[in-house]
């Protein structure tokens, strides 16, 4: 067996850095792999950086024909590749087209976002194609997204995520900024995601307004980049929480970053199954979520963590205050995370996933 990865994202987030703990974990398994990914990407550099077999297309929007018949060459030249796993939405279109094109290969899908799957024609044609055997959904409500898409639901199958579980987690390979530090807080929450609208930074600011104003002595970091960047510094400014939260960027050190916190508050409106939820399990840092898309499926309310309502500041508030202020209960809801969270190793996502590829081979 030899797969072909297929990414067609510029950035770096959630899904690229499951593609290569996938990848890596495969390998561990003795599986073959390649990557096909956009020049200049986040992920061809990491390709690069750790000498893993790869190759580039020039990313375009719209329609990319040419990647597609470059595909298509690669498949014609290396006849040992048996499988292409499509990891996003723009990798599901080249592969589709390279099939249009002629390329003879099993293909398998992952869906990892709950966004609707819009009605066009070649939206419904390239889910419903031949060449696609099998659609790994990261979450149930995931699937129930995708189902509404696929005529033949037997495709479908849901295969939970993993994280790699560090081992011994050194904080002081992070540093918060000095002003942070200086303010001396009592308690720090934090929020790790991309600053994107579905990630509803507004809630968060929301909650913590309201945190401080019940006399909590306790700050925020924003980790993240993104569009939205400007629009959630300007809103700190407006809404007098300058002195309280503060947005330190990208984070390539998440799990040093969630040891220098008390409490993750993650508000967003729209998620498949975030691993920075799992991350916080492993790091044994309590979680404050909404109910979003399939949160619920990790999150179980006064188990694992606390779930409120998708913009519900005043809810997300009483939880943070409840799980900051009672020590009892904060333990148990960790204990209980990180024994939750020991089903969701990349060791264990990487055997599901090949016994779905052996599936399609046979």
């Amino acid at each position: 067996m030899q797969v072909l990865h297929i990414s067609g994202a510029m950035s770096w987030r959630g899904g690229e850095q499951q593609l290569v703990n996938l990848y890596d974990a495969l390998e561990k398994l003795g599986i073959k792999q390649a990557v096909y990914c956009p020049k200049k990407s986040a992920l061809a550099d990491y390709c690069i950086a750790n000498n893993l077999p790869h190759y580039t297309f020039t990313k375009t929007g719209g329609f990319n024909f040419i990647a597609a018949i470059q595909l298509k060459e690669i498949l014609k030249k290396n006849l040992d590749f048996s499988l292409l796993h499509l990891h996003d939405s723009d990798a599901h279109t080249l592969g589709y087209l390279a099939f249009l094109f002629g390329a003879k290969i099993p293909m398998m899908l992952s869906r990892k976002v709950v966004f609707k799957i819009k009605s066009s024609f070649f939206t419904k044609r390239k889910y419903n194609a031949d060449c696609i055997k099998k659609i790994i959904c990261v979450s149930e409500a995931v699937k129930k997204i995708v189902e509404q898409a696929v005529e033949d639901k037997s495709k479908l199958t849901v295969v939970y995520e993993g994280v790699k579980p560090p081992k011994e987690i050194d904080s002081d390979k992070f540093s918060l900024p000095s002003i942070v530090e200086e303010k001396q807080f009592d308690f720090l929450a934090g929020y790790v995601a991309a600053l994107t609208s579905e990630k509803d930074h507004e809630t968060f600011l929301q909650t913590a307004n309201l945190l401080i104003k019940k006399g909590l002595k306790i700050g925020f970091i924003i980790s993240g980049s993104g569009k939205e960047e400007n629009k959630i510094s300007s809103r700190i400014k407006e809404l007098g929480l300058s002195e309280n939260v503060f947005m330190i960027g990208f984070c390539v050190n998440v799990p040093s970053l969630m040891k220098k916190l008390d409490v993750l508050l993650f508000t967003s409106l729209m998620e498949g199954f975030p691993i920075t939820i799992l991350e916080s399990f492993f790091a044994k840092l309590p979680v404050v979520a909404t109910n979003a898309g399939g949160i619920p499926e990790m999150v179980k309310n006064e188990k694992t963590g606390f779930i409120s309502g998708t913009g519900d500041a005043k809810q997300l508030s009483i939880h943070v205050e409840k799980i900051l202020l009672d020590k009892e209960l904060r333990d148990n809801i960790i204990e209980n995370a990180f024994s939750f969270a020991q089903q969701f190793t990349y060791d264990k996502m990487a055997k599901n996933v090949l016994k779905v590829y052996d599936e399609i081979l046979k």
